[in-house]
């Protein structure tokens, strides 16, 4: 006897298929149940990919720790962390107490303050400072994380620093990480020197972890702001300090909102370049803030060119110090020839 094999036609009932000799048979309510389940899979697969996408889009908001998207400037900055005594995994981020920039793969920039008396009371050793590189989110430790450990550090020899004065002048250092950074473009990359003096009005980006408000928590996440910068000499009039070698950010030229303590070091970025670095400045938020120029540091960090020279990595767009840096690797070369 043949079998039977039903199948439900739409609009038109239930009919039954001649199937020859397969020992298959197929209800219309089979059938009917069967369309149910595939719809219900279906419908779950659908749900389960729409989850992942979200969890996916919300990642890659907090990788770069800017609402909204991704933040391209992140990549610069690097977070200075005293070293725990305990498991760094448990303490990771706790210790927060500078920013920095890349500006090769064993140099970073940040400032003066971050390594003196202001943050420490003393002096820091290099063994009392970590580098962490790749992490926006101050206090998760991700798959792109880089910790270095820091070989020697060179303070702007004119810096001075008092507790009793909220700013100062060359507040500027260079740290050489012992191991050198890798250098991914995505998570972590070198930031081109300005190759011009700092222009009134310019337009500029200041990224960092700071607090929002006077003494409140240092945020977890990074932040940035779009500041004016106002001339030095009208912020010297206006505030009665004496400073030449940094760039000044008056509350009336502030476009968002200002920085507050917390964050020394933070890069200035102006038109794709390091302009500066977040200085010592007043405990009041709204103020003013006051950025070490590297532009007029850039025959300082000239005089270092004993580990530039070692450890300097050639970017596409060269400043005038990284010219300075390929020209005498060069001299070196040729002399080496010669010889």
């Amino acid at each position: 006897m043949k079998e039977i094999d039903y199948v439900n036609h739409v609009g038109q009932g239930c009919y039954p298929m001649d199937r020859g000799n397969e020992n298959v048979i197929m209800t219309c309510k089979e059938l009917s149940e069967m369309k149910i389940l595939a719809f219900g899979f279906s419908f779950l697969v659908q749900i389960l990919m729409a989850m992942i996408a979200i969890y996916k889009r919300s990642n890659a908001v907090k990788d770069y720790g800017i609402v909204g998207g991704k933040d391209m400037l992140t990549k610069y900055v690097v977070s200075l962390q005293i070293a725990p005594d305990g498991d760094l995994d448990k303490e990771f981020g706790f210790y927060h107490v500078c920013a920095g920039a890349i500006i090769s793969a064993k140099l970073i920039l940040t400032a003066a303050t971050c390594t003196g008396k202001k943050i420490a009371i003393k002096k820091r050793k290099v063994d009392d400072l970590l580098v962490i590189i790749g992490t926006p989110i101050r206090l998760q430790r991700g798959p792109t994380t880089q910790v270095r450990k820091i070989k020697e550090i060179k303070m702007q020899p004119n810096f001075e620093f008092s507790h009793s004065q909220e700013i100062a002048d060359y507040d500027i250092a260079l740290l050489v990480v012992l191991q050198a950074i890798e250098i991914d473009r995505a998570f972590a990359d070198i930031i081109p020197l300005t190759k011009w003096p700092p222009q009134r009005d310019m337009l500029c980006t200041v990224i960092g972890w700071w607090r929002v408000y006077t003494g409140g928590p240092v945020t977890d996440e990074i932040s940035r702001t779009n500041v004016y910068i106002d001339s030095i000499k009208d912020c010297n009039q206006l505030y009665a300090v004496q400073l030449e070698q940094s760039v000044c950010i008056t509350a009336e030229k502030l476009k968002e909102f200002g920085t507050c303590t917390g964050d020394p070091g933070g890069p200035l970025i102006c038109e794709g370049k390091l302009y500066g670095l977040l200085s010592t400045r007043w405990d009041r938020c709204f103020n003013f803030a006051t950025y070490a120029s590297v532009y007029h540091h850039l025959k300082w960090l000239n005089l270092t060119n004993e580990n530039l020279l070692r450890y300097a990595w050639t970017y596409a767009e060269h400043s005038p110090l990284q010219i300075f840096i390929i020209n005498v690797e060069k001299q070196h070369m040729r002399e080496a020839s010669i010889a």
